[in-house]
């Protein structure tokens, strides 16, 4: 799991640090630095497996599109921090330093396991934007010698961490932004898609036919959790049909390959009825119960305003989901954005980072737990009533309390 995120010079991140629990909320007003705190780690996992020139974050973008205003440098650096049972001390296991030279993103810096190996790593790779191949691959090139090897495995014992901890950590973070209409969409068979979706929810109908053909007893848990939400749903069926290989950019297209569709079957309905004949909010809550009982899930989970198209009675169930799928083992750990005060009565002070902006336009994040005001009426008002009758900076209002996380 990682503990805390340190992010330097990245849009409006000027020098920012989120300390993260299993499962956390970023709350801020619009433009408060949210979904640049999901893209950074974004970045991180691209980090882990990809040139970065062909990650969309980065690649083919300006510095003065990414890095602080007043950046000179044109460098973002981005620092993970991690305990283990051995090493119960949150400490940095890995730093990504980015500078942009010669048109282009490229890595300036690297991995953080102790300051001797960070020495020896960094000034061995040198920066060289179109060949970097990742994290996972760097200790096993050949480029580094054997004497940094054995280095590496020394801390490697003392910390209890390796290079694959790390990659397995970042790598895989998949991020979701429903749209509901790219969830009831008949998605075309396709091995790379195997256990996930796209960020908008497309695959949903191939997600749930592995589930089905992987455990039978996972794939009607799910069906009988999604009854007892909706009690008038008799069954969930993914019938073969053609589907699209990706989701449309346009309404009038067709479906193309051979694939799997949704179906739900009413009990008061003779006919089953196609995925796009149902509410927005069937949909979201079968997708999340669809992430919950994957037996393959990522190791973090990005969701932007799960709240939306879901009834706010519906917000405890899916927080209770999300919850539930941290407590498995292996399960990821998530991180949300949102808006609604309905979703934020779901959490601990300890689990919400407040995100502003300044007048200067640099952003500043804020654990509620150290929220004089939310500690002294957390007792008679739930967080989100405190959060929604409070502005920022009520629930901060003296300067000692300013800063970035601490």
């Amino acid at each position: 799991m990682i503990n805390r995120l340190e992010i330097q010079n990245y849009k409006a991140l000027k020098d920012v640090a989120l300390d993260l629990t299993p499962i956390h909320v970023l709350i801020g007003p619009n433009d408060s630095g949210k979904t640049s705190i999901l893209e950074a780690l974004q970045i991180l996992s691209a980090a882990t497996h990809m040139s970065l020139l062909q990650f969309p974050l980065i690649a083919g973008r300006r510095p003065e599109e990414l890095c602080t205003s007043g950046n000179t440098a044109n460098e973002i650096k981005f620092t993970v921090c991690a305990s283990t049972e051995r090493n119960p001390q949150c400490t940095p296991i890995y730093a990504l330093s980015l500078s942009h030279k010669s048109k282009a993103w490229g890595v300036a810096g690297e991995l953080q396991y102790g300051d001797p190996l960070a020495h020896k790593v960094s000034t061995s790779t040198k920066y060289k934007p179109d060949a970097w191949n990742g994290l996972a691959n760097m200790l096993k090139g050949a480029k580094i010698e054997d004497a940094i090897r054995g280095q590496y495995e020394e801390i490697r014992k003392m910390r209890d961490i390796s290079v694959d901890t790390v990659a397995r950590s970042l790598s895989g973070i998949q991020t979701y932004r429903w749209i509901p209409r790219h969830l009831a969409l008949p998605v075309g068979l396709n091995a790379d898609r195997k256990y996930r979706m796209d960020e908008t929810g497309f695959g949903l109908p191939t997600l749930l036919d592995d589930i089905l053909s992987s455990n039978r007893r996972d794939f009607d848990a799910l069906e009988q959790r999604f009854q007892e939400i909706f009690p008038e749903v008799e069954s969930i069926n993914t019938p073969t049909q053609r589907g699209y290989a990706s989701h449309p950019s346009n309404g009038s297209d067709a479906p193309d390959v051979d694939g799997k569709g949704l179906e739900f079957k009413f009990k008061h309905i003779d006919r089953p009825l196609s995925a796009m004949s149902v509410s927005d909010g069937y949909l979201i809550v079968l997708a999340y119960l669809a992430l919950l009982h994957t037996p393959q899930p990522p190791p973090m989970l990005l969701i932007e305003e799960p709240e939306n198209g879901i009834h706010p009675k519906r917000l405890a169930e899916i927080v209770k989901m999300l919850r539930s799928l941290t407590e498995r083992e292996g399960g990821p750990q998530i991180l949300l954005t949102t808006h609604s005060p309905y979703l934020l009565d779901e959490f601990r002070p300890e689990e919400v980072t407040l995100c502003t902006k300044g007048d200067d336009g640099t952003i500043t994040t804020r654990p509620l737990s150290k929220s004089d005001v939310v500690k002294q009426e957390s007792g008679v008002f739930t967080l989100g009533e405190i959060w929604s009758g409070e502005d920022a900076e009520s629930l901060f209002p003296s300067p000692s309390n300013a800063g970035t996380g601490e």
